[in-house]
């Protein structure tokens, strides 16, 4: 992930300053988009001038992509967690569970922090960035979430009158989580009445009752206990 970087403007080495400008670059594309944002902008907010942004950067597009590539890049170590995860409804919990807390996090880095603005620009615009980006880091997770689904369906823990395919779970998981996340981008928009933690929870068992898991099955969820777990697995 590339670092946040706050001092854009200071002396330092041709790959430092690449990856700075890509730093500083990230909140600036999040809030004006791709379209909307000029080489004197970039400029300005890297604290460099549009020449020596040229140095570094043929085109704006170039420097799109490269922040592209930079988010994109796969986390090897979840997908082969989630490999190793034994053929059980609890572990479809457990990744569902995660890409809610996972989109949901609240970022104290300004970098981190924008990239979910970023993705929203993406989709109003071309929706490459989104497209590649889920690719990459969902992709492999779909055969996975199928097996088990498939599994929890089979062992009588999931309904079969549900009538879901694995990527109506995957991608409804997720866009429970995205929309949470989306209402709070520029601040609290909406109001749940419950802390953050609780939110997170009930959407989960929201999305797990959409996807037919039986009632049993979620109130035997110790959710504390499944988080406790994924944040020893998964640190920051």
């Amino acid at each position: 992930m590339i670092p946040f970087n706050p001092a854009c403007g200071t002396r330092m080495t041709g790959d430092e300053r690449k990856m700075s400008i890509i730093s500083c670059c990230i909140p600036l594309f999040a809030k004006k988009g791709f379209e909307g944002t000029t080489t004197k902008d970039i400029a300005e907010a890297s604290q460099v001038s549009e020449a020596l942004l040229y140095r570094h950067f043929k085109s704006k597009d170039d420097i799109y992509e490269a922040i592209r590539e930079n988010i994109c890049k796969s986390k090897d170590g979840v997908i082969k967690h989630f490999e190793t995860l034994p053929l059980t409804t609890e572990s479809l919990v457990f990744i569902l569970y995660f890409i809610l807390l996972v989109i949901n996090h609240n970022h104290r880095d300004p970098v981190r922090a924008a990239i979910p603005r970023l993705f929203l620009m993406s989709s109003l615009e071309d929706g490459k960035f989104v497209r590649e980006f889920n690719e990459i880091k969902f992709g492999p997770v779909l055969p996975i979430i199928e097996k088990l689904y498939e599994h929890g369906k089979k062992k009588g823990e999931i309904s079969n009158a549900a009538s879901l395919n694995p990527k109506q779970v995957m991608w409804f998981a997720y866009h429970v989580a995205t929309g949470l996340k989306t209402g709070s981008l520029p601040g609290k928009i909406y109001d749940y009445g419950v802390d953050q933690q609780t939110l997170i929870q009930d959407a989960l068992r929201f999305v797990l009752r959409g996807i037919g898991v039986k009632e049993e099955i979620i109130h035997s969820l110790n959710l504390p206990e499944i988080q406790r777990s994924m944040e020893e697995i998964f640190p920051e």
